[in-house]
């Protein structure tokens, strides 16, 4: 049966065919005295939230481990440097401790990265006196759920407030690196904790987001019912306890659900479990999906349902979920005869789309991520929406000027972040470092000038042609 029903197929095929696995095998060091640092966060220009310094050290304070979230370079809320501490301002605390990672409090990142280092806990129980942790966000009350699945002592889970040292610091491999790829010893969590978990009686499972309190997925209703139709159990997740959560995923043949956090539930399935991803955009391709599809052994479709007529995030936005010519091809292939919606109806729904879309990115957090779009996103996404097949951007010479520029914009940040990582800590080190700094801030400067120049002379262009139009109509 095909798996793929998207629009952009060779590029979905291209992600898909490529081998996620990393082959060499996690190891564990063990640092006497080593210490872990609190995460300090960092605002970096161009990542959605910020990068942070902290994680775990050797005695003299070089870093040795964090989170790494690629193999191969720095991104959003990666940890991969330490900072200095005073020895006085060290913390200090007898016995063995395993540093569990720097972890994040969202609930589809704790439990799909943030449980990486956790393999050699579950395969050493008892053999350490507490696992610590530096997370950048609040504790939520669900991770205690979450280590009781894996049967770890909450009076053994620690979070670092302050910078602490140990006795003994073993520090595991990091093995799952969301979008990059994936090591197997992972699989020995997400087995051990799925033979935890009660035994569920449905076989088919689509999850839900209509109940959500934020509703993003506008019209997902249509899926849910189509589903049920077909004899799933229809189940809104965050309704019910973490291990009942799992246990659907655990006990599943088939599962159905939007593209996110929903799919990643997977973990949690066996080998040859069918996936169906109903993706809520057209131009997203969500690696890290990917990555647990083959960690797992998933058995995974992926299906166009978005029409969204504006562009958006996969991260931020809402999306529009209709019955599309992707979707009726996955009919087709199934047997079933292909759905149409009605005029009024598709207008109907533009229109919530459309003041849903102009509610959300009226807010400030939202509204910067626009600066990322350009008149040829609006056409291409538009035209996609149509059912149209986008818009060649060379033949109509749209965004040209800018695609260079954001290459050359890009092309600088990668360079300083495969520097950042080879830095050392000597002065020399430190004033190459600063000069990147500097020529990277200098790109971005130059590329939002370029940027303001650009729109600066679209309304010149505009206001003169209004003055001649009065003028002319004046004669």
């Amino acid at each position: 049966m095909e798996t793929l029903f998207v629009q952009r197929e060779k590029k979905w095929k291209e992600f898909c065919e490529k081998d996620y696995r990393i082959a060499e095998p996690a190891g564990v060091v063990s640092y006497p005295r080593g210490m872990v640092l609190p995460v300090r966060k960092e605002k970096k220009a161009g990542m959605i939230d910020y990068v942070s310094r902290g994680g775990a050290c050797d005695e003299a304070g070089n870093f040795v481990g964090g989170w790494s979230r690629r193999q191969d370079r720095e991104m959003n809320k990666s940890c991969l440097r330490a900072y200095e501490v005073p020895e006085g301002e060290i913390r200090t605390v007898s016995g063995t401790a395993v540093f569990g990672g720097v972890v994040d409090g969202h609930f589809g990142h704790f439990f799909s990265e943030g449980l990486s280092r956790l393999w050699w806990v579950m395969q050493h129980p008892g053999e350490y006196d507490r696992l610590v942790f530096a997370i950048t966000t609040e504790i939520p009350g669900w991770i205690n759920d979450l280590y009781a699945l894996m049967e770890i002592p909450p009076e053994k889970v620690e979070y670092v407030e302050v910078p602490t040292r140990y006795d003994m610091l073993i520090v595991p491999d990091e093995t799952m690196y969301l979008w990059s790829g994936y090591r197997t010893e992972l699989n020995y969590v997400y087995d051990t904790i799925a033979e935890r978990l009660p035994k569920s009686p449905y076989e088919k499972v689509y999850f839900t987001r209509t109940q959500f309190e934020k509703q993003d997925c506008l019209n997902e209703i249509y899926f849910e019912n189509y589903f049920r139709e077909q004899g799933y159990h229809v189940a809104a997740p965050e309704k019910l306890p973490i291990a009942e959560q799992f246990a659907l995923a655990a006990g599943a043949k088939e599962i159905a659900c939007c593209c996110g956090t929903l799919s990643h539930f997977a973990l949690f399935s066996k080998p040859g479990t069918r996936l169906i991803i109903l993706n809520r955009t057209t131009d997203h391709f969500l690696i890290p999906q990917l990555v647990i599809d083959q960690l797992r052994q998933i058995d995974a479709t992926m299906i166009d349902v978005s029409r969204n007529y504006l562009p958006v995030k996969h991260n931020r936005g809402c999306f529009l979920l209709e019955p599309t010519p992707c979707w009726n091809r996955y009919l087709s292939s199934v047997g079933q005869e292909p759905a149409e919606l009605s005029e009024e109806e598709r207008a109907k729904n533009a229109y919530l789309f459309l003041r849903c879309w102009h509610e959300n990115y009226l807010k400030k957090n939202a509204f910067s991520t626009l600066q990322d779009y350009d008149a040829g996103d609006l056409l291409d996404s538009m035209d996609r929406a149509m059912d149209g097949p986008g818009v060649d951007r060379k033949a109509y010479k749209v965004g040209e000027r800018r695609s260079a520029i954001s290459k050359k914009l890009k092309q600088a940040e990668k360079e300083r972040e495969l520097y950042c990582l080879t830095a050392d800590d000597s002065e020399d080190a430190k004033k190459r470092l600063s000069a990147a700094e500097a020529e990277m801030e200098n790109r971005r400067l130059r590329h939002e000038l370029e940027l303001m120049q650009s729109s600066w002379k679209r309304k010149l262009k505009a206001k003169l042609a209004h003055m001649y139009c009065s003028l002319k109509d004046g004669k």
